[in-house]
C-alpha cells in the first residue's frame, strides 16, 4: 500500500492515453514524464481496471469501419487497422451480427449455370469466392450438374507413374 500514489486528473488522462494509444506498453517513459514509478503505473491500472475505465467504448466510426471491411479483412488485420485485440474485434463483430461465411444456397442460381458452362467445383467455388468443401457438398446434395476434374495430372498419379517406369528399368 505504500506504493499507492493518487494521480491527479491530468495525469490519469494522461495514462489512459499512455495505455489506450501506444503500441509498446513499457511504462518507463511515462513514469519518466509523471515523476513516479512503473509499478505506481500497474497498480493505477490494476486498480481502474476494476471500474472498467481501462477497456475504450467501440466508437459508431469503428463499427462502420468492421461493417465494411468484415467481409474482405481476416481478424488480425482489422485488429491492426483499429489498434484492438483480435478478440476484442472478433467480439465486436459477434455483437454486431458480422458474418464472414457466405452459403452456398445464397447462390445457387448462380452455382448451377456454372456447372451447366462445364465448370469443376474447384473453379465455381474460386469463381464465387467460397469455401470449396461447402460447395462440394451442396453440389452433392443437390445433384447439381458440373464438369468432372482429369485427374491424369494428380500428384499421386504422377508419383505413381515415376514408380512404375523405376520398375519397369529395374531402379
Amino acid at each position: 500500500m505504500a506504493n499507492l500514489r493518487l494521480f491527479t486528473e491530468d495525469e490519469e488522462e494522461y495514462i489512459r492515453y499512455f495505455i489506450y494509444c501506444r503500441d509498446d506498453k513499457n511504462y518507463k517513459e511515462a513514469a519518466k514524464h509523471l515523476g513516479c514509478t512503473t509499478k505506481q503505473i500497474a497498480d493505477w491500472r490494476v486498480n481502474h481496471k476494476v471500474e472498467n475505465t481501462l477497456y475504450r467504448k467501440w466508437t459508431e466510426r469503428e463499427c462502420e469501419i468492421l461493417r465494411k471491411y468484415h467481409p474482405i479483412l481476416n481478424g488480425h488485420e482489422l485488429a491492426e487497422m483499429l489498434n484492438r485485440t483480435y478478440s476484442a474485434v472478433n467480439a465486436k463483430c459477434y455483437e454486431l451480427g458480422l458474418k464472414k461465411m457466405s452459403y452456398p444456397s445464397q447462390h445457387d442460381e448462380k452455382i448451377r449455370k456454372l456447372g451447366k458452362e462445364g465448370y469443376t467445383v474447384k473453379e465455381i467455388a474460386q469463381e464465387l469466392k467460397l469455401p470449396l468443401h461447402a460447395v462440394r457438398s451442396y453440389i452433392y446434395r443437390r445433384d447439381i450438374e458440373y464438369r468432372r476434374e482429369s485427374n491424369k495430372n494428380h500428384i499421386w498419379r504422377q508419383e505413381n507413374n515415376i514408380s512404375m517406369e523405376r520398375r519397369k528399368y529395374n531402379c
